[in-house]
């Protein structure tokens, strides 16, 4: 702080007030940015002012231990809550470029896979280019619309996903509170990060066991209420017995298999097609029917005759595998073999070409149901042809 003395050494009224009001300018300073370890030093007043003094500090010093309490609060409960903070503080003073200054916390750091700040500065693009492609767009605009929203009235609250610095995406739910002058202009905002990804993976997980629950009885309904001596209605009945599967597990492709014997062994041969992108059922050309006997597709006979479904994505397939299927566009598969009378009579392959993902023992379970219901089906009909 300044000192103020005279030509004889001695202040003048003024000299005081100057320089108080410049230790108290340099204290709201301080302040505002954030600074807890000022105080008001080396300032020579009268001793019945210098009460003033002593009066600020004590001030100050009890908002320092008041607000290290809270933030010593706000950690434990942002570790309890699995809550990482951040905060912005806003340069104003050129109305027109506004300079904001982010300060991500270790915890929001942490929270991505982050260790340091060398790893991920204190700039909005830390956070920003780690937006998923799909929710960027969104989330910019709703950011910049709260940051200029004069009138405080709109939260801050908003889900999306983020890239870990390992690759992979999560969901996280991010608030945000601002504190502006009285003209609305933004001075400060703080915010809180909350990883909701398990919460998003069980409500979707449940949403899904509800439609493969209601596909499970809708396909029942279908097939027992149909007439089999009606042949002409059969691929009428096969459709709209394959949709409610594909759409309680967000299936792209089914494809129904049945062995043939083509005299070198047995061969897969496509007997029933449906693609949901093509509208439906695709017809199946003499070259589908009998398919060469490929290296991979020995390999999965194999695995198929010993009662084994096959439930694999493009991460963690075979070289063969992934050769064979990204002629196709397959990114996930499951393939889930038919026994008639002890005796493999095909198989079905539940097909993804759009997310790589490990069906799980449920989905496993109800696609493996509904392939043995169309293969009976499909046996019935031939049946009622003969």
């Amino acid at each position: 702080m300044p000192e103020w003395v005279d030509t004889n050494g001695e202040r003048e009224p003024q000299q005081y007030t100057d320089a108080l009001m410049e230790a108290l300018a340099q204290l709201s300073e301080a302040g505002r940015t954030g600074d807890l370890s000022v105080a008001m030093e080396n300032i020579q007043l009268p001793p019945d002012e210098s009460k003033i003094m002593q009066l600020v500090n004590e001030a100050v010093s009890n908002y320092r231990s008041a607000t290290e309490y809270d933030l010593m609060k706000y950690k434990l409960t942002g570790d309890a809550l699995n809550v990482a903070l951040w905060d912005l503080l806003v340069d104003s003073s050129d109305p027109a470029q506004p300079v904001y200054q982010f300060t991500w916390s270790q915890e929001f750091r942490q929270m991505l896979g982050f260790t340091d700040e060398r790893s991920f500065t204190n700039v909005m693009r830390s956070w920003s280019d780690r937006l998923h492609p799909d929710d960027k767009e969104r989330v910019m605009k709703a950011f910049s619309t709260y940051l200029s929203d004069y009138t405080n009235e709109k939260p801050y609250d908003m889900e999306y996903r983020l890239k870990m610095k390992e690759g992979h995406y999560r969901h996280f739910r991010a608030l945000g509170a601002a504190h502006r002058d009285q003209k609305g202009v933004l001075l400060k905002a703080a915010g809180a990060l909350m990883d909701i990804d398990e919460r998003i993976k069980t409500e979707r997980l449940l949403e899904q066991r509800e439609k493969m629950l209601v596909a499970s009885a809708e396909m029942a309904a279908i097939f027992s209420s149909h007439d089999y001596r009606r042949t002409d209605r059969f691929d009428e009945l096969i459709k709209k017995g394959l949709s409610p599967v594909a759409d309680a597990v967000n299936l792209d492709r089914i494809v129904i298999y049945r062995f043939v014997d083509a005299g070198a062994g047995e061969r897969f041969g496509q007997i029933y097609r449906w693609d949901k992108l093509r509208g439906g059922r695709i017809s199946i050309n003499s070259e589908m029917m009998v398919l060469p006997n490929y290296p991979v597709m020995h390999n999965w006979f194999m695995v198929l005759s010993a009662g084994m479904s096959i439930n694999t994505h493009a991460s963690m397939m075979t070289m063969l595998e992934f050769s064979f299927l990204r002629i196709f566009g397959v990114k996930s598969l499951l393939l889930s073999p038919v026994f008639i009378h002890n005796r493999l009579w095909g198989c079905v392959a539940f097909q993804d070409i759009t997310n790589e993902r490990q069906f799980d023992d449920a989905c496993v379970h109800f696609m493996t149901t509904a392939a043995h219901l169309w293969v009976n089906a499909i046996i019935r009909n031939e049946e009622a042809k003969r």
